[in-house]
């Protein structure tokens, strides 16, 4: 740990502490959404869902508070008139070609909602761009918030009905009078108001060119004024790329004032693969190695780029002196290795990019590098410690934060006063396989306590930066990225969004840390990073009523615990009653890598009061831990 020692007086008193983290009683003037506790729920997943729908639907209860549906992908290629009516006359779905995977429809718009009635969610319904209409969406929306009027419809007419939708996808046949009236057949009357709508999702992955933005754009236009002709009050986000903002240039300058928000995917996450470093511009990353014999090495390193012009090149030098150029003339990742001679002693080691070209709309020449290791004849020693995957993923929470300033600042540049919806994001695994196969062994590090905190990371940068909703990715899952299990045993993930979304305030408060530092961060990250990484990230927040502050505290260290001062002098701390406090931890002893999966309760929360003599005093933050710390105030004072 990087010293970070301050020595402060406390009680007339001299104490030696590793952090400082001061809360002022100023407001930030940032309001805290409480749609920023959302998640996500995939149609296909119905089967499974019906199996732990009790226990599900009572954990999510007051914790999850907006839930996106169908999808995901599967949102491209799904229509809402196929899940809904008896099971029976719902046809099965098979996306993945007719020797693909059949899924069922048993999952549909009236579950959804009824899920969403029991746990307390506002929906928020992904319609269909790819292989959808602008009517079919019109329709979904007046299906779901139009007034079902007196008229009834038989049941052989409602069956008509739907089985020539259901073949035909003739919507704009069909009087819009019709669809209230089915949803009244199905058993409800009322109509569902759904507020938030998004059309499409991550619309921008597959398409490169100016022309497909274009595209976009005009469906954006086209699908917001039918959907809003039958409910002007509805909010509709849009897909946004948050990698490569000029792609969404034609969506603002040609249909901003159309929609209400916009709705970009942001994934960081851990994995068992080193850490990849992304090289958009000509940049070097060093590391200091002892060679304790002077010798020829092999230096062997897995690289990728991006061809433009010609291929990127990996040039690698030793004490800033050129050793040799590589050039990376593959598409996915490749193993190359050099010889190189250094003398006994310490030296600096760098691999970086040295012929960047870039012409805009995606004609871009980049380099991608992973698994650097030396040979020294006896063995292979990789360049980066055992920690460097902890740094890696908490980095993704600087640079992540960093990615929402630049977005922001883009969408100011369009004077757009729309919102930042984040209707996919967490932690994701990106060992999916370095050169494409699958490893689903490398997907457990997402069900770890590891990946907790890096959720909470992604909420607190969320807070700060103003993001109006976060659906996490997802609900549940046959694999690791779910918050409960197939058995309906929760993951670490599971309790984050918990506290955040029980003990989160009204109200930002402004902060500042003072805090130890994970050393050599800089050099082992994307080329762009070069900010400090401090081992403790903190929001504090104030309930509407101003009776209590509630601290969030990450402590990132993956071994050591830090003793910290908090001080909230300017508040009127009520010392006539306890603090409460809430860890999230792990009892199995394996830290940042233990998780639920043999033992549900090995990573929770576990519970107790801190007595306070004053509005400073001491905690100390466990190692690998995220810690919620209620401070009770004398209101009457503020």
């Amino acid at each position: 740990m990087k010293s970070g020692i301050k020595k402060i007086i406390f009680n007339m008193r001299y104490y030696i502490f590793s952090a400082v983290i001061v809360v002022s009683p100023l407001s930030s003037g940032t309001k805290i959404s409480n749609l920023l506790f959302g998640n996500n729920l995939e149609h296909v997943e119905g089967d499974e869902f019906y199996k732990i729908e009790k226990r599900i639907t009572k954990l999510s209860k007051g914790i999850v508070s907006v839930l996106r549906f169908p999808g995901g992908e599967f949102s491209d290629m799904y229509s809402w008139v196929n899940g809904i009516g008896p099971i029976s006359w719902r046809p099965p779905a098979r996306y993945y070609g007719p020797q693909g995977p059949v899924f069922s429809h048993s999952l549909g718009t009236h579950e959804v909602i009824e899920f969403c009635k029991h746990i307390g969610a506002e929906p928020l319904f992904t319609v269909n761009v790819k292989t959808g209409t602008p009517e079919e969406a019109r329709c979904w929306v007046q299906y779901c918030n139009a007034e079902a009027g007196e008229e009834r419809l038989n049941i052989q007419e409602v069956k008509n009905i739907l089985d020539t939708l259901q073949m035909k996808k003739n919507f704009p046949e069909i009087p819009l009078s019709y669809f209230p009236l089915i949803r009244s057949f199905n058993g409800a009357r009322e109509p569902f108001r759904v507020k938030f709508w998004e059309i499409g999702n991550e619309v921008y992955w597959h398409q490169e060119d100016e022309d497909d933005s274009i595209d976009y754009a005009s469906k954006v236009i086209e699908y917001t004024q039918q959907m809003k002709s039958v409910n002007k009050d509805i909010l509709i986000g849009v897909s946004f790329d948050a990698r490569k903002l000029h792609w969404n240039d034609s969506l603002m300058k040609k249909a901003k004032d159309f929609f209400d928000f916009i709705c970009i995917h942001l994934y960081g996450g851990p994995g068992s693969s080193p850490p990849i470093h992304r090289f958009y511009s000509n940049k070097f990353i060093s590391k200091e190695i002892t060679f304790e014999k002077g010798g020829f090495f092999d230096l062997f390193f897995d690289a990728y780029g991006d061809e433009f012009l010609g291929y990127p090149i990996l040039e690698v030098r030793l004490d800033n002196t050129l050793v040799t150029q590589v050039k990376i003339n593959s598409k996915r990742f490749k193993r190359y290795s050099v010889k190189i001679q250094v003398p006994s002693g310490r030296h600096k080691l760098s691999l970086g990019f040295v012929n960047d070209l870039c012409a805009g709309k995606n004609k871009d020449r980049n380099l991608y590098f992973t698994n650097v290791t030396i040979d020294d004849g006896e063995k292979k020693k990789p360049i980066f410690d055992s920690n460097d995957e902890y740094r890696i993923l908490f980095i993704d929470n600087i640079t992540m934060e960093n990615q929402l300033r630049e977005i922001k600042n883009y969408l100011s540049n369009y004077n757009f006063k729309g919102k930042i919806a984040v209707t996919e994001g967490g932690s994701v695994c990106y060992g999916s396989g370095l050169y494409g196969e699958y490893n689903f062994e490398q997907g457990k590090h997402i069900g770890r306590l590891k990946s907790a905190l890096f959720v909470a990371g992604v909420l607190n940068s969320f807070i700060r930066e103003n993001v109006w909703m976060y659906n996490f990715w997802n609900l549940f899952t046959t694999g690791y990225a779910g918050l409960f299990r197939l058995d309906g045993h929760v993951r670490p993930d599971y309790y984050v969004l918990k506290l955040y979304a029980d003990h989160v305030g009204d109200d930002l408060l402004n902060v500042s840390i003072d805090s130890p530092i994970f050393e050599d961060a800089h050099y082992i990250q994307m080329s762009d990073f070069n900010y400090d990484l401090p081992y403790l990230d903190a929001i504090a927040t104030i309930d509407e009523k101003r009776m209590k502050i509630s601290l969030m505290v990450i402590s990132r260290h993956p071994q050591e615990g830090i003793e910290c001062l908090i001080d909230l002098n300017k508040f009127n701390v009520n010392t006539n009653k306890e603090a409460r406090v809430r860890v999230l931890l792990d009892r199995d002893g394996k830290g940042m890598e233990a998780d639920n999966e043999i033992d549900p309760h090995n990573v929770e929360i576990k519970e107790s009061h801190l007595k306070l003599d004053s509005g400073k005093f001491k905690y100390n933050f466990s190692a690998h831990s995220l810690t919620n710390i209620e401070i009770p105030l004398v209101k009457e004072d503020l």
